[in-house]
C-alpha cells in the first residue's frame, strides 16, 4: 500500500475544494470565489516556507532593476565597492551589505557565501555525473541486449542455412556400428540442433 505524503494530502484536499467549492454557507458564486482566493492564498504561503533557498537581492546600477540570485554577486562583502546587497535565507534576512562589520567578519560571510556555492556546483556537478553514468550503463545494456539477439538471430540462420546445404546427409540412416566418421557426423548434427534451439 503506499503512502500518502502530507503535502499530496494537502493539495488534493485544495483541488477538490478548487473544483467542486464547499457546501453551506460559503457556497454558490461569492462562496465559490472566496475558496478560490483562500485556496490560492494557502498555496502562496505553502509554496513560501516550501522555499528554502539563500538569496541575494541588488539593484542593478546599469539598467536600473532589482537583481535576484541563488548565487552571491563578485563583489558581495569584498574590499571593492559594488551595490548594496540584501541576503535572505528562508524569507529571513541574514545580511545586509550597507552594515557595517569588522573585516574578520566580512571575510567569514563572503568565505561561507562562495563555499556554499562551490558545494552546489559540486554535488550538481556529482549528479550529473551520475545521471550521465547510469544513462552510459543502459545504453551499454541496451547495446548487449541488441548483441545478444543478433547473435542468436545469426547462428540459427547458420545452422538454418548448414541445414540446407546438407538435406542427403540428415536423410540417411546411421549404421548399426558407429566408425569414426559416423560419431564426427553425430556430433555435427547435435552441434546444429543446439544451434538451432537458441
Amino acid at each position: 500500500m503506499r503512502r500518502i505524503s502530507f503535502t499530496e494530502l494537502y493539495l488534493g484536499a485544495m483541488e477538490t475544494i478548487w473544483r467542486n467549492g464547499v457546501s453551506g454557507a460559503a457556497a454558490g458564486p461569492n462562496g465559490r470565489w472566496l475558496m478560490r482566493t483562500l485556496l490560492l492564498a494557502a498555496l502562496t504561503l505553502f509554496a513560501a516556507t516550501a522555499c528554502e533557498a539563500r538569496m541575494y537581492q541588488w539593484w542593478d546600477a546599469s539598467s536600473g532593476r532589482l537583481q535576484m540570485s541563488g548565487e552571491p554577486p563578485s563583489w558581495y562583502r569584498s574590499a571593492t565597492p559594488g551595490p548594496r546587497v540584501m541576503v535572505y535565507d528562508n524569507g529571513f534576512l541574514v545580511d545586509d551589505t550597507d552594515i557595517d562589520v569588522s573585516v574578520f567578519r566580512r571575510l567569514a560571510l563572503r568565505k561561507k557565501a562562495f563555499d556554499e556555492l562551490e558545494e552546489r556546483r559540486a554535488v550538481a556537478d556529482l549528479r550529473r555525473l551520475k545521471e550521465a553514468e547510469e544513462r552510459a550503463a543502459r545504453l551499454a545494456d541496451k547495446r548487449d541486449q541488441i548483441a545478444d539477439r543478433q547473435s542468436g538471430r545469426s547462428a540459427r540462420a547458420a545452422a538454418a542455412r548448414d541445414a540446407e546445404k546438407a538435406p542427403a546427409e540428415r536423410a540417411t540412416e546411421l549404421p548399426s556400428v558407429l566408425d569414426s566418421d559416423g560419431i564426427d557426423r553425430l556430433k555435427a548434427i547435435i552441434s546444429a540442433f543446439d544451434q538451432l534451439r537458441q
